[in-house]
């Protein structure tokens, strides 16, 4: 795996320091990967998702401190993508997606380049670009993490709502976790206390919405590669 270092967005100076390593900070909690590029192309920020999915993937590299794909042709047409953005002759209203294939043959990056509005100026850059990159790999639909800060559910609670989803009957989940089915029928009781239904069919129901909405979202915005 390839360890990816960049400079940070607190380190450009001027009066922008704290503004800086708040957005910094906010980058760093973003489930896709993304990339603070200045008006030279070169990269001032990578956020932890993008360096997970940069030191596992074959399709992107960062090369002389920019970003850039690793086949030529997949270059050519990501740089352009970040000049016009960056640039001032450049159309900087309209993000570009760009589908970005590796050497393998693995399923491609889909990498946004967007142009930072007038905002920019508070931490101190000049016509920044946003490189926004995300996985096309099968998603994972519900998974515990989400469960648990979406609906405020335990590590046990979040287990029960997921294997119900998946189809599982309690019984099922009970022998699972060597649990008896007295204390997941208690379980059970209290994620449907907390999402506010009164019947395990509309608790199923209600999860496999957000399933269903999770697994579109994620072919665009996926859980970040090996996040913990």
């Amino acid at each position: 795996m390839r360890t990816v270092t960049a400079p940070t967005l607190a380190s450009i100076g001027n009066d922008s320091g704290p503004a800086a390593r708040h957005l910094e900070a906010v980058l760093h909690t973003l489930k896709a990967g993304v990339a603070v590029i200045d008006e030279h192309g070169d990269v001032v920020s990578i956020n932890r998702t993008l360096e997970t999915v940069l030191g596992a993937a074959d399709q992107l590299v960062v090369r002389r401190g920019r970003i850039a794909a690793v086949l030529a042709g997949e270059n050519a047409r990501l740089q352009a993508a970040i000049t016009d953005c960056g640039g001032s002759a450049g159309d900087r209203s309209v993000a570009r997606d760009i589908p970005v294939w590796g050497s393998r043959g693995t399923a491609p990056l889909i990498v946004s380049v967007c142009p930072v509005g007038e905002a920019a100026g508070s931490i101190g850059m000049n016509r920044p670009v946003l490189v926004v990159v995300v996985d096309t790999a099968p998603s994972v639909g519900l998974d515990d993490r989400f469960l648990r800060d979406a609906f405020q559910l335990t590590d046990a609670e979040a287990l029960v709502a997921k294997r119900l989803v998946g189809g599982d009957t309690l019984s099922d989940i009970a022998a699972a976790k060597g649990i008896t089915l007295h204390t997941a029928r208690s379980q059970l009781k209290a994620v449907m206390s907390k999402l506010g239904v009164s019947r395990q069919s509309e608790l199923v129901a209600m999860l496999s919405k957000c399933d269903n909405v999770l697994r579109r979202e994620q072919a665009f915005w996926p859980p970040a590669v090996g996040h913990a």
